[in-house]
């Protein structure tokens, strides 16, 4: 069946005919479990916007009643908070905004030190979060953006998070994709800690952290930062205290004014990093490691440990 269209030989049927060619075709075509039924939201597979779930009010009760079995993609198309407690997601969530520095934001304010704004159910994950700014907006620096504690098979893409003391946090998590978002702003940016293997950030700016803009803290393995701008973190861009992390093509740039000009310190505790192609400008790298690897990178002096 052709549907009709301005430009087509349908277009010229009546429009009684006009309307029932066009319920056919949304009857074709649609999509079932594309729809948000406020009742059934919380136990079925659903696409809502956050005003059909109870609006932005309502949305840690969604959150948690909502079952993992269904996956579920939440649309924020408003400013929603700030919210003084944590948000847990259900498993098998995608948490949308409305596009990069659009409307979809997730406000926080008066989160304890350590406290997370955003964190996954325990155990689970399969978990997206897209085009959504996550804020503190507290008149101090506080809590953790997103921490993920035994969750993986987690992406974050067109994701802006800032003013927190750490913007992402992750132990015991597998299988983490940063990709095209700005975490910056925090005291520091990125902390991978014990067993955060597997995580891949790309593309994204890591700029401006009061400390480290990132901590590969370890132990942990199989590490990829690739394409990253990371520029005027205070005590430097990178801190490695794990096993064959790889930073490749990033762009790193007045980071370490605060002590040291550092770019990359490799810590005694790392094993086998990998620093390829980087572009610096006034950084430096330190290589205290066990069989480090430097190659092309440009605008430094590769230390002599590491070539």
């Amino acid at each position: 069946m052709v549907l009709s269209t301005p430009n087509s030989t349908n277009a010229k049927l009546a429009p009684a005919a006009r309307r029932a060619v066009i319920a056919i075709g949304m009857t074709l075509f649609a999509h079932p479990t594309l729809a948000c039924d406020p009742a059934a939201a919380t136990t079925a597979t659903a696409y809502c916007f956050v005003s059909e779930v109870g609006g932005c009010a309502n949305l840690p009760n969604f959150l948690a009643t909502h079952q993992p079995s269904f996956p579920v993609t939440l649309v924020i198309d408003e400013q929603c908070g700030p919210y003084n407690d944590t948000l847990i997601l259900p498993g098998r969530m995608t948490l949308a905004g409305v596009g990069r520095d659009g409307n979809g934001e997730l406000l926080f304010r008066g989160l304890d030190p350590n406290e997370p704004a955003l964190a996954i159910a325990a155990g689970q994950g399969h978990v997206q979060i897209r085009d959504l700014l996550v804020r503190n907006i507290g008149a101090q620096i506080s809590g953790t953006g997103l921490r993920l504690d035994g969750n993986s098979m987690i992406t974050l893409n067109g994701v802006r998070i800032d003013r927190f003391n750490v913007g992402v946090a992750g132990n015991d998590s597998y299988s983490v994709v940063i990709n095209q978002s700005n975490i910056s702003n925090n005291r520091t940016n990125l902390w991978l800690g014990p067993l955060a293997n597997s995580w891949r950030v790309r593309d994204s700016v890591l700029s401006q952290a009061a400390q480290w803009s990132v901590r590969v803290a370890g132990p942990n393995n199989d590490v990829l930062f690739d394409g990253n701008r990371l520029e005027s973190n205070h005590l430097g861009a990178f801190i490695l205290n794990s096993f064959g992390t790889v930073l490749s093509n990033n762009r790193l740039e007045f980071n370490g004014a605060g002590g040291g000009w550092n770019g990359i310190l490799v810590q005694p505790a790392a094993q086998q990093s990998r620093l390829l192609n980087n572009l610096f400008s006034t950084d430096i790298i330190v290589d205290n490691g066990a069989d480090t690897r430097c190659a092309f990178n440009i605008n430094v002096t590769e230390p002599l440990s590491c070539l």
